[in-house]
């Protein structure tokens, strides 16, 4: 069976949505080995900018996971980097003991380039793929959606919290979830917003003729 590697875009500089997103990914997909963080900027001459954001917010993913590997949580939100002990069971910590040994890489992108990107990947046979689209900013939603689209890509999912109140802190990771329950993970054109965000795409001509049933590859 094919390796699985999930490609996030990333906006966001606090790990922990991403954590919650390589988690689930981890317990219920099958053979994920690998993740990639992709910074895309409007700007054409950015890459230094973006890289350094893709390392700093790799290291915070991978110092919180070490944190609740052992029962703890770094509090990166007020940029205080204080720990903190927390109740974690044995088989919360051994899940996210599992993500220790994933692969992390990250890719500087400008945003024009992304559709040439997504075509690189989906044609390596080597692996299967995941996009997730949870933290992506949106200045970038539309071009994203559009190259995804365009090139038949299926899995696009997003992470949502369905909880009203937001605590913005380790009651929100995975652990103390429930899926289905508290938080869900789908694909975009299960959402409503994402889903009137993909129809309002316009696609090229070699597209029209076809209309939105382009979509049914989600």
């Amino acid at each position: 069976m094919k390796k699985l590697r999930l490609y996030i875009f990333a906006t966001s500089p606090f790990p922990d949505v991403y954590i919650n997103i390589i988690s689930h990914c981890y317990e219920y997909f099958e053979n994920l080995d690998g993740v990639v963080l992709i910074s895309l900027s409007l700007e054409k001459f950015s890459n230094a900018k973006q890289i350094d954001f893709l390392n700093d917010l790799s290291n915070k993913i991978q110092k919180q996971i070490h944190c609740l590997c052992e029962g703890k949580y770094c509090i990166l939100q007020s940029g205080s980097n204080e720990v903190k002990d927390i109740s974690i069971s044995a088989e919360d910590r051994q899940l996210y003991a599992g993500l220790v040994n994933l692969e992390f890489g990250f890719e500087a992108l400008f945003v024009d380039d992304i559709e040439e990107y997504i075509k690189q990947i989906i044609q390596l046979d080597f692996f299967s793929y995941i996009f997730d689209v949870t933290a992506i900013g949106k200045d970038y939603i539309i071009p994203v959606y559009k190259s995804l689209t365009q090139n038949n890509v299926s899995a696009v999912y997003s992470f949502r919290l369905l909880s009203a109140h937001r605590t913005f802190d380790d009651r929100e990771l995975i652990h103390n979830l429930e899926n289905h329950q508290t938080y869900t993970y789908a694909r975009v054109v299960d959402y409503e917003y994402e889903n009137k965000i993909i129809k309002s795409i316009n696609f090229p001509p070699e597209y029209q003729q076809a209309g939105m049933a382009i979509l049914t590859y989600f």
